[in-house]
């Protein structure tokens, strides 16, 4: 439509205006992205390159604040701080067997990352909606994940490499 920003896809960087013929360059909309957007995603690529590309834990703590909080659909309470959070990653490093990154969305202040992965035959999807610390590092970040089925693999690997006992999902009705 004529006088909506344009926005240039990339799986490798963030989602920014392009200047083109239809911009209103005075339009309220415009001029609060263009100030807003973060410049330096520096230390998200990092954050991503470490946990889906080389799965390398201390690579991507490094990218994350001090106090970070991470919520997950794994449990109902957020995990606060690298200390709490390292032995989530490492569980889950251990049982996932590939991660899919497909693309970084962002917003005036907020970042999201779609991506997939598989445990065993189960496939993933997943986005992950990150906020950033002002030096750029990941502050806060809560996991989606769909669907139920592949959800509950996951789970389900978790709870093995833990000694837990499997889940198991029934048909509505208890049948």
């Amino acid at each position: 439509m004529a006088g909506e920003p344009r926005f240039v896809l990339s799986t490798r960087r963030a989602i920014i205006p392009t200047a083109s013929d239809s911009m209103v360059p005075d339009h309220p909309a415009t001029s609060c992205l263009k100030e807003t957007l973060p410049t330096d995603l520096t230390h998200l690529h990092g954050f991503i390159e470490g946990m889906m590309e080389r799965q390398d834990l201390e690579a991507m703590l490094s990218h994350m604040a001090d106090d970070m909080i991470l919520n997950t659909p794994l449990v109902p309470e957020p995990f606060r701080g690298k200390t709490a959070i390292r032995p989530v990653v490492v569980a889950l490093m251990g049982v996932v067997d590939k991660f899919y990154f497909r693309e970084i969305m962002q917003g005036p202040q907020h970042v999201a990352v779609s991506f997939g992965l598989t445990v065993g035959s189960a496939e993933l999807d997943g986005m992950d909606y990150i906020r950033l610390d002002d030096a750029g590092l990941v502050q806060q970040m809560t996991v989606l994940w769909r669907p139920l089925p592949a959800i509950v693999a996951v789970l389900n690997r978790l709870n093995a490499a833990g000694g837990q006992p499997a889940l198991e999902l029934v048909p509505a009705g208890g049948g």
